[in-house]
């Protein structure tokens, strides 16, 4: 794939969408005035926070942006100081606003699986000061609410397991599985963009609790979606 400029890519990408500036941007979870900075070409040469801020709001990893974006910047071009600073500000609380995701999320898929309303939180669910389970939106779907927790990418190291790097995940399933007062039949969507985390944890083996609704889905934008029941009613059909 040749690389482009930043002004180039998001100008192509924003054609191929066919919707109008602002939609493009309310679609990012981005202002109006900062889409027209990336086609004017402001930042074709970007910093690394330029860059960190990019690669969220267009759903890249560093990686990605290596090979398709083409900029004249030093500080970018030193390929492994570029990838292991930008995964830093990536996961920086300011760059974290997930619930833009999960609100890109409803707006795609709110026909296909009816979805009525979403709400955006950034609260942890409130049932016991013991249980840890992000909450970073609230779909709603017939008459009963999905509690959406984001779990952001993380590079793994070939010979790692996600386990480690996603122990958030694997805190907030065993907060569900173990705190009693969770099962009233609420259903729980884990959503990440990491494909290598979402099999790790989708294809392992959870005991099945019978009043309780727990699916992973793996979501990046402008990628095929795909999800696993982990217990529980799939209540996205």
């Amino acid at each position: 794939m040749q690389k482009v400029l930043i002004s180039e890519y998001v100008r192509k990408l924003r054609k191929e969408s066919g919707l109008s500036a602002n939609e493009f941007a309310k679609l990012h979870g981005v202002s109006h005035s900062q889409i027209a900075k990336y086609e004017d070409g402001k930042l074709d040469n970007p910093s690394l926070a330029v860059a960190s801020k990019f690669c969220k709001n267009f759903d890249m990893t560093p990686d990605e942006f290596l090979g398709k974006i083409k900029c004249n910047n030093e500080v970018i071009n030193n390929t492994s100081n570029f990838i292991s600073s930008v995964e830093h500000l990536m996961s920086g609380n300011y760059l974290n606003d997930f619930s833009k995701d999960v609100g890109q999320f409803f707006e795609k898929y709110k026909e296909q699986f009816g979805f009525a309303a979403y709400e955006k939180t950034t609260n942890t669910l409130p049932m016991d000061e013991t249980v840890v389970v992000p909450m970073n939106g609230i779909i709603t779907k017939g008459n009963k609410p999905i509690l959406v927790s984001y779990f952001p990418y993380r590079k793994v190291p070939y010979d790692r397991s996600p386990f480690k790097y996603y122990s958030d995940l694997n805190t907030a399933l065993g907060s569900i599985y173990l705190n009693a007062d969770l099962k009233k039949n609420i259903n729980f969507l884990f959503m990440t963009p990491s494909y290598e985390a979402y099999k790790y944890f989708a294809d392992r083996n959870y005991r099945q609790i019978s009043d309780q609704n727990i699916i992973i889905i793996y979501y990046k934008y402008r990628r095929d979606i795909e999800y696993t029941l982990i217990t529980g009613k799939d209540f996205l059909k």
